[in-house]
């Protein structure tokens, strides 16, 4: 709606402009200017790359025994 030139101040509540406004502006997108064709159009910001990996369980961990456990187990009750 705000490239098409739309006026989003009036259509949203003065809290939903500003909470998408200030989230729009962590990627390089502010709606509060009048979005202009003639500049340049609106650059994302770079994002880093995560790399994902297989977690490895510690030599340090243990798995929990329910003998040992202070927790009760469940019990379905119908």
């Amino acid at each position: 709606m705000w490239q098409s030139g739309t006026d989003i101040k009036q259509i949203l509540n003065r809290s939903q402009f500003y909470e998408h406004k200030s989230r729009l502006k962590q990627i390089g997108i502010d709606i509060g200017q009048q979005f202009d064709v003639s500049r340049m159009c609106p650059t994302l910001k770079r994002s880093e790359v995560i790399d994902v990996k297989p977690l490895h369980v510690p030599h340090w961990y243990r798995m929990p025994v329910v003998a040992e456990s202070n927790v009760l187990p469940f019990r379905a009750v119908a």
